[in-house]
């Protein structure tokens, strides 16, 4: 009775085995379709993170290109479209022409633009001849800057800069010799620098009724270590009403019943800024306004008639001056 008790249940298991196969099975086929999708995606995601970036190179090869075209016409090139097909991809470049010999160029770089994962990036950018000169005012002497002018940018001279009464300098004042004076009203935004001092007032830098200078100054000599010279011509004096917001360093002491914002420091030694030079200028008519252009000779060949057709330019023009 036992046995078939034993061959009973032996019988009612047979079945098991195939039904754990199958199972099993199920699970192994899902987790090879879930590896091979995330296995594709990953290639996916990866192929197009690689086209985005390539895409980003050949945009920036055609505003590469660009630039050669623009430096081999000197400037002088008109407005114009190309395209070009690398390696990597294709770009499509559009360069607008604009004043002042400027230039407007976007170039948009696309890899397998027509096919699967394709990636396009587009890049502007504006190219314009380099800055000659960045001093709103530059003297090779002395700069003096009259009553209620209003500066828009840096002033520099090799010797000395005056503000007359109520001028205004949006920007830093360098008297890389010289003194600076601001007299009564007048305005600095930015810092103040002297190499030298007014001998008839012995001041490096002088600020008259209600003046002002919004950054530091600093009255420093022209001498290396300041050899020989003598700390009481380096002041930097300050009337009643004027105000340094800033901090000044001076060779000199501070003087007079002004106020200083920031620190002091006086009988400090500090190196002048080397003198500077006006830029060499070189004529280019792209660079001009053809409205408003107007040639009286050559360089190389000047007019015999340049004078006279000058003035009569002037006399016609010259309400509108």
């Amino acid at each position: 009775m036992i046995r078939s008790r034993i061959r009973g249940r032996m019988a009612d298991e047979e079945g098991v085995a195939m039904m754990i196969a199958v199972v099993l099975s199920s699970v192994v086929a899902t987790l090879a379709v879930l590896l091979l999708t995330v296995g594709t995606h990953t290639d996916q995601s990866t192929a197009r993170g690689r086209h985005f970036i390539q895409s980003l190179h050949v945009a920036e090869s055609g505003i590469e290109e660009a630039i050669a075209r623009i430096e081999e016409a000197e400037g002088n090139l008109a407005s114009t479209t190309f395209s070009t097909t690398t390696e990597l991809g294709d770009f499509d470049v559009t360069i607008t022409q604009q004043a002042r010999n400027r230039y407007l160029v976007e170039s948009v770089g696309g890899v397998r633009r027509a096919g699967q994962l394709g990636a396009e990036r587009t890049i502007r950018v504006m190219i314009e001849p380099p800055l000659s000169f960045d001093k709103a005012l530059f003297s090779d002497t002395t700069v003096e800057v009259k009553a209620n002018d209003v500066i828009d940018g840096d002033v520099w001279a090799n010797h000395n800069v005056v503000l007359q009464n109520g001028s205004t300098v949006h920007g830093s004042v360098v008297a890389a010799t010289g003194y600076v004076l601001l007299q009564n009203n007048a305005v600095v935004d930015e810092d103040v620098i002297s190499g030298g001092f007014n001998p008839a007032t012995n001041k490096a830098v002088a600020l008259s009724n209600q003046a002002r200078i919004y950054g530091d100054v600093t009255s420093s000599v022209v001498n290396i270590n300041c050899v020989g010279a003598d700390n009481a011509l380096y002041k930097v004096d300050l009337a009643g009403g004027a105000q340094i917001d800033g901090n000044v360093r001076t060779w000199g002491n501070v003087t007079g019943s002004g106020t200083v914002l920031g620190g002091i420091t006086n009988n400090s030694c500090s190196q002048a800024p080397a003198t500077d030079s006006l830029p060499t200028f070189t004529y280019s008519e792209s660079n001009y306004d053809a409205g408003s252009h107007h040639e009286y000779g050559e360089p190389g060949s000047p007019s015999a008639t340049a004078v006279d057709d000058f003035h009569a330019y002037v006399a016609s023009q010259g309400n509108n001056l």
